[in-house]
């Protein structure tokens, strides 16, 4: 949201309303309050869906752009090899190829 918007909302108290939070980069998406159970299940179900090591150094890898884009890339290559070594990876191929839903362990 940058230096300014972030001083802004600190120094005043005020608050956003969802669209214009969203449009801030704040919240990365906006949805109506009758639509927030079911958007909120389908995010849930994906994520616990995915491959977990993959979310996990993802999430460290942008993590630490925000921070240190040096630090980021450090990141990177080990994620990369613990990634392709794994038994996500295996399971997450072999699913593709046999035209099914992949059950990543983590592992």
């Amino acid at each position: 949201m940058g230096r300014a918007r972030a001083l802004r909302l600190a120094l005043t108290g005020e608050q956003l309303r969802g669209p214009e939070a969203a449009s801030w980069g704040l919240v990365s998406e906006c949805v109506a309050d009758a639509e927030f159970d079911a958007r909120a299940a389908a995010i849930l179900e994906h994520l616990a869906a995915g491959p977990p090591l993959a979310w996990a150094d993802t999430t460290s890898a942008i993590n630490a752009a925000t921070i240190d884009l040096e630090a980021a890339l450090a990141l990177e290559e080990p994620a990369q090899q613990r990634l392709i070594a794994s038994e996500d990876l295996a399971e997450g191929l072999a699913a593709f190829l046999d035209k099914r839903t992949p059950t990543f362990r983590g592992r």
